[in-house]
């Protein structure tokens, strides 16, 4: 059974528009129903002189927005900002509204570069992929990339592997794959690297991969028996590509999440 949300604060008639969701809005409950269950939230998009005045015009609430410009030129982050909301609305049950804290604060404790890197893998969580590469291309050129943590910048190269990856091409997804693993060092980003090898049927992508890494013959037997519906020996036994399984190819690919 669906329960009944009666809003405490009148429906807007005009919508406000979130551009990262392409989702309108006319009501708080809306606003946290979104919040509560947004794997990413891109606190510019509200807290901003366009929400408050939605705030302050569609909802009729001028000491709201009057309370939220406050704290948005306090420097007090998204958690403060949102609470102020909360406590106009009461949708979320005290279970709810502790986990939107913790998640909301996360937010507020991420880098600039980390925000972004949040935002390119909320694309490609949705199935955009080409927005999520052009996502990470555009992190790439920025100047907190060239002074980022290695691992950071591993994890965005290797995320953009996956989003080729979706594409069915490979090759840029390996050539992604092994950027990551430069930076990152995970055995997961090398191995990824591996089946993009494995199922483009490239022996010499492979070759490569083996001798640039010192790849160890467990991990190349691991990820063949993974990528390709072959017996485990194939590859040395056979000494050449074992054939490819469509069916395994979607399911190691179509449901990769990413780091």
């Amino acid at each position: 059974m669906g329960q009944l949300i009666i809003c405490r604060i009148r429906a807007a008639d005009k919508p406000f528009f979130l551009k990262s969701a392409k989702l309108n809005i006319y009501s708080l409950e809306e606003l946290f129903y979104y919040l509560y269950n947004a794997t990413f939230v891109d606190k510019s998009e509200l807290m901003c002189d366009e929400f408050i005045h939605w705030v302050r015009d569609d909802l009729s609430q001028p000491d709201l927005s009057g309370q939220l410009y406050e704290s948005s030129m306090s420097g007090k982050g998204l958690l403060d900002y949102v609470m102020k909301l909360e406590a106009c609305c009461g949708y979320l049950s005290e279970n709810e509204l502790k986990q939107l804290n913790i998640n909301l604060n996360r937010f507020d404790h991420m880098s600039p570069l980390e925000l972004g890197k949040q935002s390119a893998d909320d694309l490609l969580k949705k199935g955009r992929f080409m927005a999520a590469i052009n996502a990470y291309k555009r992190l790439l050129m920025t100047d907190l990339f060239g002074k980022a943590d290695d691992v950071v910048k591993g994890d965005i190269y290797h995320n953009m592997g996956v989003a080729y990856s979706r594409f069915f091409d490979f090759g840029e997804a390996k050539n992604c794959f092994i950027r990551a693993y430069r930076s990152n060092h995970r055995q997961e980003s090398l191995a990824e690297a591996v089946d993009c090898a494995v199922i483009s049927q490239d022996k010499e992508m492979l070759d490569d991969i083996i001798t640039t890494f010192n790849a160890s013959f467990s991990l190349i037997e691991r990820e063949v028996k993974r990528a390709t519906a072959v017996h485990t020996d194939s590859l040395s036994k056979a000494g050449e590509m074992p054939s490819v399984s469509k069916e395994e190819l979607l399911r190691r690919y179509i449901y990769s999440s990413g780091v």
